[in-house]
């Protein structure tokens, strides 16, 4: 069994978080990719969103149309995040507007066909006094998105954090989903994320929680920093986990969340390059 026929790939378009969405789709076309992952980035130059603004019903219709035009969708989008958009945020008001953000992101992923919205059950460090707190604030959130994603009919993917912030460690990642099931919620698993424990390998830990596991977020790391590099670039055991993925019948997209040096690169260039060094890393039958 090859690779594309195991699962469908798909593409963060945080790959170049900085520049214009609807400029960037004919580059993304062209390299092959056209299931995507929209990134609701925070980021706002002279007063306007630099990548896409997800909260304006224009901006959404052009995105909408250009995908139609470029045989593209918009498969899932990456909920908005940063440290003032928080939803494990220790001041109520600060956690309740992070859930309204939230709540936004998934309606502009409603109006564009997608289907998946993935959320952060925390953004900002997680010291050890608070940490208790911070658990029972992004339980709260992740409990009214959740409650807003039945109504929508979007899918909540609460994705494993870095090991400084809530929500990285598998019983920890459970416990914020307890209780919600399928087909309306699950987990996001992202390698990067995980192979920076570093006490049990990235299929390890994915096979723990393989049966939550409805998204991916795909790139690699040397162990030490949240690198997002290209899959074979870092220390991942790619095989073992692909291997993993086709054991425990991985349902959906293989999504690719590489950022790292990409703002240096022409997007061509870039995305040309990915698609060569994607390849010898899943593995032929």
């Amino acid at each position: 069994m090859t690779f594309r026929n195991l699962m469908e790939l798909g593409i963060s378009t945080g790959i170049f978080h900085e520049k214009n969405l609807l400029e960037l789709l004919p580059h993304l076309r062209r390299a092959g990719f056209t299931t995507l992952e929209i990134w609701a980035s925070t980021e706002v130059r002279n007063g306007e969103r630099a990548h896409f603004d997800w909260k304006n019903r224009d901006s959404i219709a052009a995105l909408s149309q250009k995908l139609a035009e470029l045989g593209m969708k918009a498969h899932s989008m990456h909920a908005p995040f940063s440290n003032e958009v928080d939803v494990s945020s220790l001041d109520e008001h600060r956690r309740a507007a992070a859930v309204r953000e939230t709540v936004l992101a998934m309606e502009a992923l409603k109006l564009l066909g997608g289907q998946i919205l993935v959320a952060h059950p925390a953004s900002t460090e997680s010291y050890q006094h608070e940490k208790a707190h911070r658990f029972a604030q992004s339980r709260k959130s992740i409990l009214e998105i959740a409650a807003f994603a039945r109504e929508m009919e979007i899918t909540l993917a609460v994705e494993n954090q870095l090991p400084h912030i809530l929500g990285g460690d598998v019983p920890t990642l459970l416990a914020l989903i307890e209780g919600l099931e399928r087909p309306r919620a699950g987990l996001c698993f992202d390698t990067s994320h995980a192979n920076l424990y570093g006490h049990q390998s990235v299929d390890q830990t994915y096979k723990q929680i393989a049966d939550r596991v409805i998204a991916l977020h795909v790139s690699d790391n040397r162990g030490k920093h949240d690198d997002h590099l290209i899959p074979g670039e870092g220390s991942i055991n790619w095989p073992a986990f692909i291997h993993a993925l086709d054991m425990e019948h991985y349902p959906g997209v293989f999504t690719l969340e590489v950022i790292a040096a990409s703002q240096q690169a022409a997007p061509g260039e870039l995305l040309q390059n990915l698609h060569e060094k994607i390849k010898p890393t899943i593995p032929s039958p």
